[in-house]
């Protein structure tokens, strides 16, 4: 039957004293050397072991430093942020050439229902853009519409 600790398990690392000198070599692999009265970083999955060899927590503990950062986390912000500009700079390319269109005044250029067609658009963007769907061209053009900027001009 396993016995209930007296001592509760601390959730971050501890600053120990030990009155000896004493290399604790726990059962969960870890190890931690004691210099007699100087103070050691002690895990929390060791620390009722340090209290049974006679350490003590230290009197003053210094304020833990802010958990790192996860790698995958930042990973996942920079890509998300990275794909938010390049549809940002995409949206840009096709509403200058949905405007290079309007600026030709060409009614071949666009459908009947008021739509630039996605060919022509295609055409006047730059090498570098990625091809746009017609979906994305009928969004940027409907944003473009509610502009009242574009209206006046």
């Amino acid at each position: 039957m396993l016995k209930e600790s007296q001592f509760e398990q601390p959730p971050t690392r501890v600053l120990m004293v030990s009155p000896r000198n004493f290399r604790l070599s726990s059962r969960k692999g870890f190890v931690v050397n004691f210099l007699k009265n100087e103070p050691v970083w002690v895990p929390p999955h060791i620390y009722e072991e340090a209290l049974a060899i006679g350490a003590e927590p230290c009197a003053e503990q210094p304020e833990q430093a802010p958990p790192k950062p996860d790698p995958r986390q930042i990973a996942k912000e920079t890509h998300e942020h990275a794909a938010a500009l390049e549809k940002e700079a995409k949206t840009e390319y096709i509403k200058q050439a949905c405007l290079a269109l309007l600026a030709r005044g060409d009614n071949t250029d666009f459908r009947a229902d008021g739509y630039p067609k996605a060919n022509k658009v295609v055409a006047e963007l730059s090498p570098d853009c990625p091809r746009p769907t017609a979906t994305e061209i009928q969004e940027v053009f409907d944003v473009m519409r509610e502009d009242m900027s574009l209206a006046e001009d």
